[in-house]
C-alpha cells in the first residue's frame, strides 16, 4: 500500500471522527459526544508494549477508556524485553489483518524489520500522524498540533524522514553517566569535565580495587554515537536527503539544501533529514575504514575496558550493579532515573548514598579532525505508531484511544501511574501542560542536551550492525578487541564483514538499490 492508500484511509478516520462533539466541550472531554464508529458493535484494540515502560500507566489509561467506552475492549498486550517485541513485530508484519494482530506498536522497532520509518510509511505500514495534525482534538481544547512547540512537531517530521510521522511525541529520552557521588569523594573526586579526566577517574577506581569502575550494556553504543558524530558532523551534508533525490520534497526537507555544520549552534542540524540510502551507501563504500571511523573506535576502546566482560551481550544487570555500589558509574538511560529514586527510597539507610548524572564529557585536547564538544543522545523515547486495518470503524476506535492517550490528562495519567507502580518512564514528557516532580526533574537533567548527536553515527561506522545470525561474531569480535586480543585493523576487518550482511539485509527489507536519484 503507498501512500494514495495512506492519505485515504486518513481521510476515513477523519471523515469518521468529525462525528465526536465539539473538542473541548465538556461532553467530549468526558467522552461523552457520539463515537465515530457503531457503538452497538464489540471491537478490540490492541496495544503491545514492552515490559516496564509505561505499562502499568497504558493499563490505567486503558481501564479508564473502557469506562468511557464498554463497546471497545483495549487490551495492553506487554512483550517481555526489546528482543522479543522485535520478533513480535516480525509476526505481525506476517500478516496485518489477522484479528491478533497489534493496532498500537513502538514504530522503531516495526520500522527497524521493514528498513527504517520512512519505508514504513511508505508501504502503508504505519500509519502517518501528520494528517491529523490539524484536527480538533477530541479531549482538549484545540487542534492536535496544539499540544507540541513547532519545532519539536518539524523535528519528529525529519526523523521520519522528513515527508510523514511515525508517530506523536509523547516522550524524550537520553543517555547519560549515573554517579555515585559518595564513592567519588571518598577518592577526592568529581565529576569529569573532560574525555581525559574520565579515562583518568577509571583509572582511580581501578588502582583502588574497583573491577569495573563503569558499568553498562547495549547502551554503550551512544557513547561511540557521540565519539563519531565528533568526526562526522563536518561531513554531514554527506549522509542527508540531497535536491535531485527521489525522495526530495523542498517543504519538508529545506533544511539540508547546503547544509554546513556551525560548531558555534549544537542545534544547527535539529532540522535536516536524513538519507537511509546515503547511509548505506557511506557503509558500502568503507567509510568503516576511515579516520573518522579508527579514532573512533580507539578511543571508545579506551573507556570499553573499563566495563563489565562481554558488556554488549547485556549479561549483567547494571542498575542492581550500580545500586549495590559494584560500580561507582553507570551509563544508562533516562528511563532508570525513576526507577533508581525508588529503589533508593526502599534501601535501609545505611546502603543509601547519594547520587548524580553528568552528561558524556567532551575533549581537552581532540584527536586530529575532530571537534571537542561531545553532544549527547536526547531524543524521542516512546515512540509509538498505529499499523492501519483499512477498516474505517475499528481504524477510528484506535486513533480515538491514542489522542486519549495523548493529551494532557491522558499523558498526566499515564506519568503518575507509572510511576507510583515502580515502572520506566523514559524521559520529560514533550505533550505540553504535563509536570512531574521537582525531585524526578533535577535528576532528568544530566540527560537533556543542546542539539542530540545523530543516531547514524554510530552505526555508518559498525556498532550495533549484525544480523540476528551474526550476533554471537559481533559480540566476540567487540570482546576481542576491547580485551586487547585483536588489533585495530584485523577489527574492523572483520566488522566490515558483519556490517556488510547486515547492510544487504537493510537493503532488502527497504527495496533501496543505493541509487538515491531513482
Amino acid at each position: 500500500m503507498k501512500r494514495k492508500s495512506l492519505l485515504a484511509f486518513a481521510l476515513s478516520v477523519l471523515m469518521a471522527l468529525t462525528l465526536f462533539s465539539p473538542a473541548g466541550s465538556a461532553e467530549a472531554a468526558s467522552g461523552g459526544g457520539a463515537a465515530g464508529w457503531d457503538s452497538s458493535v464489540q471491537d478490540e484494540i490492541i496495544v503491545s508494549v514492552i515490559n516496564g515502560y509505561y505499562t502499568a500507566g497504558e493499563q490505567k489509561l486503558a481501564q479508564e477508556y473502557m469506562a468511557l467506552h464498554p463497546e471497545t475492549k483495549v487490551t495492553i498486550d506487554v512483550i517481555a524485553d526489546n528482543n522479543a517485541y522485535t520478533t513480535k513485530m516480525q509476526t505481525v508484519l506476517a500478516d496485518l489483518t489477522a484479528d491478533t494482530a497489534s493496532d498500537i506498536v513502538h514504530s522503531n522497532f516495526l520500522s527497524n524489520v521493514v528498513g527504517g520509518p520512512a519505508a514504513a510509511l511508505e508501504q502503508g505500514i504505519l500509519f502517518d500522524m501528520s494528517s491529523i495534525l490539524d484536527m480538533e482534538h477530541p479531549y482538549q481544547e484545540g487542534l492536535v498540533r496544539d499540544m507540541y512547540d513547532e519545532v519539536l512537531i518539524a523535528e519528529t517530521m525529519s526523523g521520519s524522514g522528513g515527508a510523514a510521522m511515525q508517530a506523536l511525541p509523547f516522550d524524550k529520552c537520553g543517555i547519560s553517566f549515573f554517579y555515585n557521588k559518595t564513592a567519588f569523594e571518598e577518592l577526592g573526586l568529581s565529576a569529569p569535565e573532560t574525555w581525559e579526566e574520565l579515562l583518568e577517574i577509571c583509572a582511580t577506581f581501578k588502582a583502588n580495587g574497583v573491577e569495573n569502575p563503569i558499568t553498562v550494556s547495549s547502551e554503550a553504543s551512544w557513547i561511540l554515537a557521540s565519539l563519531a558524530d565528533a568526526g562526522l558532523r563536518s561531513r554531514e551534508y554527506d549522509f542527508l536527503v540531497q535536491p535531485g533525490d527521489a525522495i526530495w520534497d523542498e517543504a519538508t526537507m529545506s533544511a539540508n539544501i547546503d547544509f554546513v555544520f556551525d560548531e558555534s549552534d549544537m542545534t544547527c542540524d535539529t532540522l535536516t533529514v536524513s538519507s537511509p540510502e546515503r547511509i548505506l551507501m557511506a557503509k558500502e563504500d568503507g567509510i568503516i575504514f576511515s579516520d573518522v571511523s579508527r579514532t573512533a573506535w580507539s578511543e571508545f576502546a579506551k573507556l570499553a575496558q573499563y566495563f563489565p566482560a562481554n558488556y554488549y551481550a547485556g549479561g549483567a544487570d547494571t542498575v542492581t550493579e550500580f545500586e549495590t555500589q559494584l560500580s561507582p558509574m553507570l551509563i544508562s538511560g533516562s528511563w532508570n532515573v525513576g526507577l533508581i529514586l525508588d529503589d533508593m527510597s526502599m534501601m535501609p539507610e545505611g546502603s543509601r548514598f547519594e547520587w548524580a548524572t553528568f552528561k558524556i564529557p567532551g575533549f581537552a585536547n581532540p584527536p586530529e579532525g575532530f571537534q571537542s564538544e561531545m553532544r549527547g543522545m536526547y531524543v524521542l523515547g516512546n515512540i509509538m505508531g498505529i499499523i492501519p486495518k483499512g477498516d474505517p470503524d475499528h481504524d477510528a476506535r484506535v486513533l480515538d484511544f491514542y489522542l486519549f492517550w495523548y493529551s494532557q490528562e491522558g499523558a498526566q495519567l499515564c506519568y503518575e501511574e507509572t510511576l507510583s507502580n515502580g515502572n520506566y518512564v523514559q524521559g520529560p514528557c514533550m505533550i505540553k501542560g504535563v509536570t512531574l516532580s521537582d525531585e524526578l526533574n533535577e535528576k532528568l537533567e544530566g540527560f537533556v542536551t543542546s542539539g542530540p548527536v545523530k543516531q547514524y553515527s554510530s552505526e555508518i561506522i559498525g556498532m550495533s550492525q549484525a544480523t540476528q545470525a551474526d550476533m554471537p561474531l559481533y559480540n566476540d569480535l567487540q570482546n576481542r578487541f576491547i580485551s586487547g586480543e585483536t588489533d585495530l585493523d584485523a577489527f574492523l576487518a572483520e566488522l566490515n564483514g558483519i556490517m556488510h550482511n547486515y547492510t544487504v539485509s537493510q537493503m532488502e527489507a527497504s527495496g533501496y538499490d543505493l541509487d538515491p536519484l531513482t
